[in-house]
Protein backbone atom coordinates (compact mmCIF):
# COMPACT_ATOMS: atom_id res chain seq x y z
CA UNK A 1 0.00 0.00 0.00
CA UNK A 2 1.02 3.01 -0.88
CA UNK A 3 0.23 6.83 0.02
CA UNK A 4 -1.03 9.45 -2.52
CA UNK A 5 1.12 12.70 -2.04
CA UNK A 6 -1.05 15.75 -1.32
CA UNK A 7 -0.97 16.80 -4.98
CA UNK A 8 -1.95 13.30 -6.08
CA UNK A 9 -5.37 14.19 -4.23
CA UNK A 10 -5.66 17.36 -5.35
CA UNK A 11 -6.04 16.37 -9.53
CA UNK A 12 -8.09 13.74 -8.72
CA UNK A 13 -10.34 16.16 -6.90
CA UNK A 14 -10.32 19.03 -9.44
CA UNK A 15 -11.28 16.53 -12.10
CA UNK A 16 -14.51 17.40 -13.84
CA UNK A 17 -16.47 15.38 -16.22
CA UNK A 18 -15.78 17.43 -19.76
CA UNK A 19 -12.02 17.80 -17.97
CA UNK A 20 -10.43 14.94 -17.16
CA UNK A 21 -6.98 15.50 -15.57
CA UNK A 22 -5.04 12.94 -17.86
CA UNK A 23 -1.41 13.44 -19.76
CA UNK A 24 -1.07 11.15 -23.20
CA UNK A 25 2.29 9.91 -24.09
CA UNK A 26 3.34 8.83 -27.76
CA UNK A 27 6.15 6.07 -28.15
CA UNK A 28 6.80 6.71 -32.11
CA UNK A 29 8.91 3.15 -33.19
CA UNK A 30 11.22 3.48 -35.84
CA UNK A 31 10.68 1.09 -39.34
CA UNK A 32 12.20 -1.92 -39.21
CA UNK A 33 12.90 -4.38 -42.32
CA UNK A 34 10.28 -6.61 -41.53
CA UNK A 35 7.86 -4.19 -41.46
CA UNK A 36 6.31 -2.93 -37.86
CA UNK A 37 5.92 -5.12 -34.53
CA UNK A 38 2.97 -7.13 -34.46
CA UNK A 39 0.45 -6.66 -31.69
CA UNK A 40 0.76 -9.82 -30.26
CA UNK A 41 4.68 -9.17 -29.76
CA UNK A 42 3.99 -5.46 -27.87
CA UNK A 43 1.36 -7.34 -25.66
CA UNK A 44 3.62 -10.04 -24.49
CA UNK A 45 6.35 -7.28 -23.67
CA UNK A 46 4.56 -5.38 -21.44
CA UNK A 47 3.22 -8.60 -19.80
CA UNK A 48 6.66 -9.04 -18.87
CA UNK A 49 7.62 -5.52 -18.03
CA UNK A 50 4.31 -3.69 -16.18
CA UNK A 51 4.94 -4.92 -12.98
CA UNK A 52 8.29 -2.82 -12.29
CA UNK A 53 6.27 -0.03 -12.40
CA UNK A 54 3.39 -0.62 -9.31
CA UNK A 55 0.87 1.84 -10.47
CA UNK A 56 0.25 0.37 -13.45
CA UNK A 57 -1.05 -3.07 -11.17
CA UNK A 58 -2.43 -0.55 -8.44
CA UNK A 59 -5.63 0.80 -8.40
CA UNK A 60 -7.55 3.74 -5.79
CA UNK A 61 -8.52 2.35 -2.47
CA UNK A 62 -10.98 4.33 -0.76
CA UNK A 63 -11.45 3.82 3.51
CA UNK A 64 -14.27 2.59 4.50
CA UNK A 65 -17.55 4.61 5.68
CA UNK A 66 -17.23 6.92 2.55
CA UNK A 67 -14.29 8.97 4.37
CA UNK A 68 -12.38 10.75 1.17
CA UNK A 69 -9.30 8.78 2.18
CA UNK A 70 -7.32 6.78 -0.71
CA UNK A 71 -4.05 4.56 -1.08
CA UNK A 72 -2.73 2.51 -4.01
CA UNK A 73 -3.38 -1.07 -3.36
CA UNK A 74 -2.75 -3.70 -6.09
CA UNK A 75 -5.14 -4.57 -8.12
CA UNK A 76 -6.36 -8.59 -7.78
CA UNK A 77 -8.33 -8.57 -10.70
CA UNK A 78 -5.94 -6.27 -12.94
CA UNK A 79 -6.39 -7.65 -16.11
CA UNK A 80 -4.09 -6.51 -18.98
CA UNK A 81 -6.41 -6.73 -21.63
CA UNK A 82 -8.93 -4.16 -20.50
CA UNK A 83 -5.82 -1.73 -20.52
CA UNK A 84 -4.03 -2.43 -23.87
CA UNK A 85 -5.64 -2.13 -27.51
CA UNK A 86 -4.94 -2.82 -30.78
CA UNK A 87 -5.65 0.49 -33.21
CA UNK A 88 -5.76 -1.26 -36.95
CA UNK A 89 -5.58 1.62 -39.16
CA UNK A 90 -7.22 1.23 -42.98
CA UNK A 91 -4.41 2.96 -44.06
CA UNK A 92 -0.92 3.88 -42.60
CA UNK A 93 -1.36 7.18 -40.22
CA UNK A 94 0.43 10.30 -40.75
CA UNK A 95 1.53 12.50 -37.79
CA UNK A 96 -0.82 15.31 -37.69
CA UNK A 97 -3.72 12.20 -37.60
CA UNK A 98 -2.00 10.47 -34.34
CA UNK A 99 -1.66 14.42 -33.25
CA UNK A 100 -5.73 14.29 -33.66
CA UNK A 101 -6.13 10.58 -32.56
CA UNK A 102 -4.11 11.82 -29.03
CA UNK A 103 -7.25 14.37 -28.93
CA UNK A 104 -9.84 12.28 -29.48
CA UNK A 105 -8.18 9.55 -26.77
CA UNK A 106 -10.28 10.63 -23.55
CA UNK A 107 -12.87 12.68 -24.92
CA UNK A 108 -15.31 10.42 -23.39
CA UNK A 109 -14.70 11.54 -20.02
CA UNK A 110 -11.90 10.82 -17.12
CA UNK A 111 -10.89 7.31 -16.69
CA UNK A 112 -12.78 4.79 -14.79
CA UNK A 113 -11.30 4.24 -11.27
CA UNK A 114 -12.36 0.79 -10.31
CA UNK A 115 -9.10 0.15 -11.94
CA UNK A 116 -5.81 1.15 -12.60
CA UNK A 117 -5.40 4.48 -14.20
CA UNK A 118 -4.24 4.15 -17.16
CA UNK A 119 -5.36 2.76 -21.20
CA UNK A 120 -2.67 2.13 -24.01
CA UNK A 121 -3.11 2.17 -27.58
CA UNK A 122 -0.83 0.55 -30.33
CA UNK A 123 -0.88 2.44 -33.81
CA UNK A 124 0.12 -0.67 -36.16
CA UNK A 125 1.52 1.41 -38.86
CA UNK A 126 2.67 4.78 -39.39
CA UNK A 127 3.45 6.22 -43.08
CA UNK A 128 7.49 6.08 -42.42
CA UNK A 129 6.74 2.28 -42.03
CA UNK A 130 6.82 2.48 -38.08
CA UNK A 131 4.06 2.25 -35.57
CA UNK A 132 3.39 3.91 -32.55
CA UNK A 133 2.38 3.06 -28.78
CA UNK A 134 0.02 5.67 -26.45
CA UNK A 135 -0.20 5.98 -22.75
CA UNK A 136 -2.87 7.46 -21.44
CA UNK A 137 -2.51 8.10 -18.02
CA UNK A 138 -4.43 10.35 -14.99
CA UNK A 139 -1.85 13.10 -14.01
CA UNK A 140 -2.26 11.91 -10.29
CA UNK A 141 -0.45 8.66 -11.30
CA UNK A 142 3.09 10.56 -12.19
CA UNK A 143 3.93 13.67 -13.04
CA UNK A 144 6.73 14.82 -16.20
CA UNK A 145 9.72 13.51 -14.16
CA UNK A 146 8.09 10.59 -12.64
CA UNK A 147 7.53 9.43 -16.19
CA UNK A 148 11.00 9.62 -17.37
CA UNK A 149 11.65 7.28 -14.36
CA UNK A 150 8.67 5.04 -15.75
CA UNK A 151 10.28 4.56 -18.54
CA UNK A 152 13.56 3.78 -17.67
CA UNK A 153 11.49 1.08 -15.77
CA UNK A 154 9.63 -0.27 -18.83
CA UNK A 155 11.56 -0.54 -21.67
CA UNK A 156 15.20 -1.32 -22.88
CA UNK A 157 18.32 0.65 -23.60
CA UNK A 158 19.78 -1.76 -26.15
CA UNK A 159 18.15 -3.35 -28.96
CA UNK A 160 18.34 -6.80 -27.61
CA UNK A 161 15.99 -9.41 -28.77
CA UNK A 162 13.14 -10.03 -27.07
CA UNK A 163 12.07 -13.88 -25.85
CA UNK A 164 8.48 -13.90 -24.39
CA UNK A 165 8.11 -15.57 -21.19
CA UNK A 166 5.05 -17.95 -20.80
CA UNK A 167 5.03 -18.01 -16.82
CA UNK A 168 4.07 -13.71 -16.25
CA UNK A 169 1.50 -13.84 -13.12
CA UNK A 170 0.06 -10.36 -11.62
CA UNK A 171 -1.88 -11.48 -9.15
CA UNK A 172 1.22 -12.29 -6.87
CA UNK A 173 -0.53 -9.78 -4.67
CA UNK A 174 -3.74 -9.11 -2.86
CA UNK A 175 -6.19 -6.82 -2.78
CA UNK A 176 -6.82 -5.57 0.80
CA UNK A 177 -9.59 -6.73 2.80
CA UNK A 178 -12.43 -3.85 4.18
CA UNK A 179 -10.79 -4.99 7.71
CA UNK A 180 -7.01 -4.32 7.03
CA UNK A 181 -8.48 -0.61 5.41
CA UNK A 182 -10.52 -0.05 8.93
CA UNK A 183 -7.06 -0.77 10.74
CA UNK A 184 -5.48 2.20 8.53
CA UNK A 185 -7.89 4.35 9.05
CA UNK A 186 -7.00 6.17 12.10
CA UNK A 187 -3.47 6.47 11.49
CA UNK A 188 -4.11 8.14 8.40
CA UNK A 189 -6.87 10.44 9.94
CA UNK A 190 -4.44 11.41 12.52
CA UNK A 191 -1.21 11.70 10.43
CA UNK A 192 -3.41 13.75 7.68
CA UNK A 193 -4.67 15.75 10.59
CA UNK A 194 -1.14 16.20 11.56
CA UNK A 195 0.22 17.31 8.11
CA UNK A 196 -2.62 19.78 7.86
CA UNK A 197 -1.56 21.80 10.93
CA UNK A 198 1.95 21.77 9.60
CA UNK A 199 0.94 22.93 6.58
CA UNK A 200 -0.68 25.39 8.18
CA UNK A 201 1.58 26.84 10.35
CA UNK A 202 4.44 26.62 7.31
CA UNK A 203 2.25 28.76 5.19
CA UNK A 204 0.91 31.11 8.10
CA UNK A 205 4.79 32.08 8.80
CA UNK A 206 5.65 32.37 5.41
CA UNK A 207 3.14 34.57 4.84
CA UNK A 208 3.99 36.93 7.90
CA UNK A 209 7.31 37.16 6.53
CA UNK A 210 5.70 39.12 3.67
CA UNK A 211 3.45 36.50 1.97
CA UNK A 212 3.44 34.13 0.20
CA UNK A 213 6.31 33.25 -2.19
CA UNK A 214 3.91 32.14 -5.11
CA UNK A 215 2.12 35.29 -4.86
CA UNK A 216 5.18 37.36 -4.37
CA UNK A 217 7.06 35.94 -7.29
CA UNK A 218 4.50 36.94 -9.62
CA UNK A 219 5.45 39.42 -12.33
CA UNK A 220 2.74 41.64 -12.11
CA UNK A 221 -0.95 41.23 -13.83
CA UNK A 222 -0.39 39.92 -17.16
CA UNK A 223 -2.41 41.43 -20.18
CA UNK A 224 -5.90 39.79 -21.46
CA UNK A 225 -5.39 38.78 -25.31
CA UNK A 226 -6.66 36.60 -27.78
CA UNK A 227 -5.31 33.66 -25.11
CA UNK A 228 -7.69 34.42 -22.62
CA UNK A 229 -11.08 34.64 -23.95
CA UNK A 230 -13.76 32.43 -22.07
CA UNK A 231 -14.49 29.51 -23.91
CA UNK A 232 -17.73 27.56 -24.46
CA UNK A 233 -16.43 23.97 -25.91
CA UNK A 234 -13.78 22.02 -24.42
CA UNK A 235 -12.73 20.26 -27.81
CA UNK A 236 -9.12 20.27 -27.91
CA UNK A 237 -5.91 20.63 -30.82
CA UNK A 238 -2.78 19.58 -29.73
CA UNK A 239 0.22 19.48 -32.50
CA UNK A 240 4.27 18.99 -31.87
CA UNK A 241 7.62 19.23 -33.67
CA UNK A 242 10.84 17.32 -33.29
CA UNK A 243 13.65 20.17 -32.99
CA UNK A 244 17.34 19.60 -33.33
CA UNK A 245 19.06 20.01 -29.11
CA UNK A 246 22.32 20.98 -30.79
CA UNK A 247 20.24 24.17 -32.64
CA UNK A 248 19.56 24.74 -29.14
CA UNK A 249 23.06 24.68 -28.15
CA UNK A 250 24.31 27.03 -30.73
CA UNK A 251 22.00 29.40 -29.94
CA UNK A 252 23.44 29.36 -26.00
CA UNK A 253 26.91 29.76 -27.51
CA UNK A 254 25.61 32.73 -29.34
CA UNK A 255 24.19 33.51 -26.18
CA UNK A 256 25.88 32.37 -22.94
CA UNK A 257 23.72 33.65 -20.54
CA UNK A 258 20.97 31.57 -21.40
CA UNK A 259 19.61 28.09 -20.03
CA UNK A 260 18.05 25.70 -22.11
CA UNK A 261 14.50 26.94 -20.49
CA UNK A 262 15.52 30.26 -21.58
CA UNK A 263 16.00 29.00 -25.39
CA UNK A 264 12.96 27.55 -25.45
CA UNK A 265 10.82 30.18 -23.13
CA UNK A 266 12.75 33.02 -26.34
CA UNK A 267 11.22 30.53 -28.82
CA UNK A 268 7.69 30.93 -27.72
CA UNK A 269 7.83 34.05 -27.11
CA UNK A 270 8.52 34.72 -31.13
CA UNK A 271 6.04 32.13 -32.28
CA UNK A 272 3.20 33.76 -30.07
CA UNK A 273 4.43 37.71 -31.40
CA UNK A 274 3.57 36.42 -34.52
CA UNK A 275 0.49 34.76 -33.13
CA UNK A 276 -1.01 37.76 -31.76
CA UNK A 277 -0.24 40.47 -34.18
CA UNK A 278 -2.21 38.13 -36.83
CA UNK A 279 -5.46 38.82 -34.45
CA UNK A 280 -4.07 42.06 -33.30
CA UNK A 281 -4.00 41.34 -30.28
CA UNK A 282 -0.66 42.43 -29.47
CA UNK A 283 0.32 43.63 -26.48
CA UNK A 284 2.85 46.11 -24.98
CA UNK A 285 3.45 44.65 -21.71
CA UNK A 286 5.28 41.01 -21.48
CA UNK A 287 2.96 37.97 -21.08
CA UNK A 288 3.24 35.75 -17.96
CA UNK A 289 3.47 32.11 -17.91
CA UNK A 290 3.70 29.44 -15.14
CA UNK A 291 6.05 26.88 -15.18
CA UNK A 292 6.13 23.40 -13.23
CA UNK A 293 9.46 23.12 -11.12
CA UNK A 294 10.67 19.80 -10.24
CA UNK A 295 10.90 19.97 -6.11
CA UNK A 296 12.09 16.49 -5.91
CA UNK A 297 15.46 16.46 -3.53
CA UNK A 298 18.77 14.57 -4.67
CA UNK A 299 18.80 12.50 -1.80
CA UNK A 300 15.31 10.93 -2.30
CA UNK A 301 14.38 7.74 -3.66
CA UNK A 302 12.92 7.37 -6.75
CA UNK A 303 9.13 8.66 -6.70
CA UNK A 304 6.33 7.78 -8.76
CA UNK A 305 3.40 10.52 -8.18
CA UNK A 306 3.71 14.54 -8.37
CA UNK A 307 6.39 16.51 -6.59
CA UNK A 308 6.78 20.12 -8.16
CA UNK A 309 5.39 23.38 -7.55
CA UNK A 310 4.70 26.61 -9.98
CA UNK A 311 7.17 28.94 -11.00
CA UNK A 312 6.71 31.98 -13.28
CA UNK A 313 8.47 33.15 -16.90
CA UNK A 314 8.35 36.40 -18.76
CA UNK A 315 7.33 36.16 -22.52
CA UNK A 316 8.26 39.46 -24.06
CA UNK A 317 6.11 38.86 -26.59
CA UNK A 318 6.12 43.20 -27.11
CA UNK A 319 9.93 43.03 -27.78
CA UNK A 320 10.50 43.09 -31.94
CA UNK A 321 14.01 42.45 -31.38
CA UNK A 322 15.06 38.93 -31.13
CA UNK A 323 18.18 39.69 -29.06
CA UNK A 324 16.06 42.28 -26.42
CA UNK A 325 13.58 39.11 -25.65
CA UNK A 326 15.96 36.33 -25.31
CA UNK A 327 18.11 38.78 -22.60
CA UNK A 328 14.57 39.55 -21.03
CA UNK A 329 13.91 35.79 -20.69
CA UNK A 330 16.93 35.74 -18.50
CA UNK A 331 16.67 38.27 -16.87
CA UNK A 332 13.11 36.93 -15.31
CA UNK A 333 15.10 33.79 -15.10
CA UNK A 334 17.17 34.67 -12.85
CA UNK A 335 15.48 36.08 -10.17
CA UNK A 336 13.50 33.45 -10.20
CA UNK A 337 15.77 30.64 -9.58
CA UNK A 338 16.39 32.88 -6.55
CA UNK A 339 12.89 32.30 -5.80
CA UNK A 340 12.69 28.91 -6.29
CA UNK A 341 15.97 28.45 -3.54
CA UNK A 342 13.57 30.21 -0.67
CA UNK A 343 10.62 28.01 -1.86
CA UNK A 344 13.06 24.71 -1.43
CA UNK A 345 13.64 26.55 1.79
CA UNK A 346 10.75 27.00 3.24
CA UNK A 347 9.31 23.74 2.60
CA UNK A 348 6.81 24.31 -0.62
CA UNK A 349 4.09 26.64 -1.71
CA UNK A 350 0.13 26.59 -2.08
CA UNK A 351 0.18 24.15 -4.60
CA UNK A 352 2.06 21.55 -2.53
CA UNK A 353 0.95 22.53 1.06
CA UNK A 354 -2.94 23.61 -0.33
CA UNK A 355 -4.30 20.24 -0.52
CA UNK A 356 -3.19 19.34 3.15
CA UNK A 357 -5.04 22.44 4.50
CA UNK A 358 -8.27 22.97 3.00
CA UNK A 359 -11.22 20.31 3.73
CA UNK A 360 -11.70 17.47 0.74
CA UNK A 361 -15.25 19.02 -0.08
CA UNK A 362 -13.57 22.35 -1.33
CA UNK A 363 -11.70 21.17 -3.99
CA UNK A 364 -14.57 19.37 -5.79
CA UNK A 365 -16.23 22.79 -5.97
CA UNK A 366 -13.06 24.96 -6.96
CA UNK A 367 -12.85 22.48 -9.94
CA UNK A 368 -16.79 23.08 -10.64
CA UNK A 369 -15.82 27.08 -10.60
CA UNK A 370 -12.99 27.23 -12.65
CA UNK A 371 -14.24 25.62 -15.74
CA UNK A 372 -17.63 27.44 -15.47
CA UNK A 373 -18.42 30.49 -17.39
CA UNK A 374 -18.42 32.92 -14.65
CA UNK A 375 -14.51 32.65 -13.73
CA UNK A 376 -13.83 33.92 -17.32
CA UNK A 377 -14.68 36.97 -15.47
CA UNK A 378 -11.63 37.05 -13.60
CA UNK A 379 -8.83 38.75 -14.81
CA UNK A 380 -6.02 36.27 -16.15
CA UNK A 381 -3.36 35.53 -13.09
CA UNK A 382 -1.38 33.84 -16.07
CA UNK A 383 -1.48 33.70 -19.37
CA UNK A 384 0.03 30.12 -20.20
CA UNK A 385 1.63 27.36 -19.13
CA UNK A 386 5.02 25.92 -20.42
CA UNK A 387 6.23 22.56 -19.32
CA UNK A 388 10.28 21.85 -20.00
CA UNK A 389 11.47 18.18 -19.00
CA UNK A 390 14.73 16.99 -19.24
CA UNK A 391 14.12 13.30 -20.81
CA UNK A 392 16.58 10.43 -21.46
CA UNK A 393 20.28 10.84 -22.66
CA UNK A 394 19.99 6.69 -24.02
CA UNK A 395 17.34 5.46 -26.20
CA UNK A 396 14.59 3.25 -25.28
CA UNK A 397 13.37 -0.25 -27.11
CA UNK A 398 10.40 -1.72 -26.90
CA UNK A 399 11.07 -5.66 -27.89
CA UNK A 400 14.35 -4.39 -29.70
CA UNK A 401 12.94 -1.47 -31.79
CA UNK A 402 13.68 2.01 -31.15
CA UNK A 403 11.86 4.41 -29.83
CA UNK A 404 12.30 7.12 -32.28
CA UNK A 405 10.35 10.17 -30.68
CA UNK A 406 8.31 11.15 -27.83
CA UNK A 407 5.42 13.20 -28.05
CA UNK A 408 2.77 14.21 -25.28
CA UNK A 409 -0.58 15.75 -24.62
CA UNK A 410 -1.40 17.49 -21.31
CA UNK A 411 -4.36 17.99 -19.52
CA UNK A 412 -6.09 21.50 -20.05
CA UNK A 413 -8.26 23.23 -17.44
CA UNK A 414 -9.57 27.20 -17.51
CA UNK A 415 -8.11 29.66 -16.70
CA UNK A 416 -5.10 28.03 -18.97
CA UNK A 417 -6.04 27.45 -22.04
CA UNK A 418 -2.28 27.21 -24.01
CA UNK A 419 -0.15 24.90 -22.57
CA UNK A 420 3.65 24.57 -24.44
CA UNK A 421 5.45 21.30 -23.50
CA UNK A 422 9.08 20.04 -23.93
CA UNK A 423 10.34 16.63 -23.30
CA UNK A 424 14.36 16.27 -24.43
CA UNK A 425 15.02 12.63 -25.72
CA UNK A 426 18.38 12.06 -26.50
CA UNK A 427 19.37 14.68 -29.48
CA UNK A 428 16.08 16.09 -29.94
CA UNK A 429 13.89 18.29 -28.16
CA UNK A 430 10.42 17.10 -28.69
CA UNK A 431 7.86 20.38 -28.89
CA UNK A 432 4.25 20.30 -28.46
CA UNK A 433 0.97 22.70 -27.93
CA UNK A 434 -1.97 21.70 -26.79
CA UNK A 435 -5.04 24.02 -26.04
CA UNK A 436 -8.97 24.59 -26.86
CA UNK A 437 -9.29 24.84 -30.46
CA UNK A 438 -11.49 28.23 -29.79
CA UNK A 439 -8.01 29.73 -28.52
CA UNK A 440 -6.08 27.97 -30.97
CA UNK A 441 -7.71 27.13 -34.17
CA UNK A 442 -4.42 25.82 -35.87
CA UNK A 443 -1.67 24.18 -33.66
CA UNK A 444 0.24 22.83 -36.50
CA UNK A 445 0.64 26.93 -38.10
CA UNK A 446 1.71 27.80 -34.30
CA UNK A 447 3.84 25.14 -34.47
CA UNK A 448 5.46 26.11 -37.96
CA UNK A 449 6.03 29.30 -36.08
CA UNK A 450 8.24 27.82 -33.25
CA UNK A 451 10.16 25.85 -35.96
CA UNK A 452 10.74 29.41 -37.62
CA UNK A 453 11.37 31.10 -34.68
CA UNK A 454 14.13 28.67 -33.33
CA UNK A 455 15.66 28.69 -36.81
CA UNK A 456 16.06 32.84 -36.55
CA UNK A 457 17.14 32.34 -33.39
CA UNK A 458 20.06 30.03 -34.88
CA UNK A 459 21.20 32.34 -37.42
CA UNK A 460 21.71 35.55 -34.98
CA UNK A 461 23.50 33.01 -32.58
CA UNK A 462 26.21 31.85 -34.97
CA UNK A 463 26.20 35.38 -36.32
CA UNK A 464 27.55 36.70 -32.89
CA UNK A 465 29.96 33.77 -32.16
CA UNK A 466 31.54 35.11 -35.71
CA UNK A 467 31.24 38.16 -35.09
CA UNK A 468 33.55 37.82 -31.43
CA UNK A 469 37.07 38.66 -31.54
CA UNK A 470 39.62 36.07 -31.56
CA UNK A 471 41.20 35.42 -28.23
CA UNK A 472 44.24 36.76 -27.24
CA UNK A 473 46.55 35.79 -24.60
CA UNK A 474 46.47 37.64 -21.24
CA UNK A 475 50.17 39.90 -20.76
CA UNK A 476 49.98 39.48 -17.27
CA UNK A 477 50.46 35.77 -17.19
CA UNK A 478 54.18 34.58 -17.98
CA UNK A 479 54.49 32.15 -21.04
CA UNK A 480 56.84 29.56 -20.74
CA UNK A 481 57.98 28.54 -24.40
CA UNK A 482 58.41 25.27 -24.20
CA UNK A 483 62.04 23.05 -24.11
CA UNK A 484 63.09 21.74 -26.81
CA UNK A 485 63.80 18.00 -26.39
CA UNK A 486 67.19 17.03 -26.48
CA UNK A 487 68.76 14.91 -29.08
CA UNK A 488 68.99 10.93 -28.16
CA UNK A 489 72.87 10.57 -27.21
CA UNK A 490 74.50 7.95 -29.47
CA UNK A 491 75.67 4.94 -28.19
CA UNK A 492 79.87 5.08 -27.56
CA UNK A 493 81.26 2.30 -30.39
CA UNK A 494 84.59 0.95 -31.03
CA UNK A 495 85.18 3.32 -34.14
CA UNK A 496 84.38 6.48 -31.93
CA UNK A 497 87.37 4.96 -29.74
CA UNK A 498 89.02 4.92 -32.12
CA UNK A 499 88.99 9.13 -32.81
CA UNK A 500 90.12 9.48 -29.00
CA UNK A 501 92.17 12.89 -29.17
CA UNK A 502 95.68 12.27 -29.17
CA UNK A 503 97.85 11.73 -25.99
CA UNK A 504 94.77 10.98 -24.17
CA UNK A 505 95.13 8.82 -21.31
CA UNK A 506 92.53 5.30 -21.86
CA UNK A 507 89.92 5.74 -19.85
CA UNK A 508 90.56 3.17 -16.58
CA UNK A 509 87.20 0.39 -15.58
CA UNK A 510 86.79 -1.04 -12.25
CA UNK A 511 87.86 -4.81 -12.49
CA UNK A 512 85.13 -7.14 -13.04
CA UNK A 513 83.79 -9.41 -10.36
Amino acid sequence: MEHLTSLDRLLLRIEQPHHPMDLIMTWVLEPTENGPLPFTTVRAFLAERITRVPVFTHRLVRQPFGIQVHRWAHDEDFDLDRHLHLLATDEPMALPQLAELMVAIGADGPLPRDRPLWEMWYVDELTDGGSALILRHHHAIMDGVASVEMGEDLFDHDAVPFRPRDDVDHTALDHPHLIERAAWLVPDLIGRSLNAASAAMRLTRTAARGGWLLVQGAPGRPPRTALDQPVVSTEKVTAFRSLSLDDVHRVRAGFPEASINDVVVAVIAGALRGFLAERETLPETPLTASMPVNIRRGDEPRAIGNYFTYGYATVPVQHADRAQRLAAVCDRSRVEKERMVRVRAEGGTMEVEGPNVFPSALWGPMGSFLTSPVFGLVPPVVNLSISTVPGPKRPWYIAGVKVAHLFNRVPTLPPIQLFFHSFSYVGDLEFGVTAYRETLPDAEALMDLVAEELRALVLLADERVQAQPPARPDPRVDVVPPRRPRPPRRPRTAARRRHRAPGAAPRSHPPAD
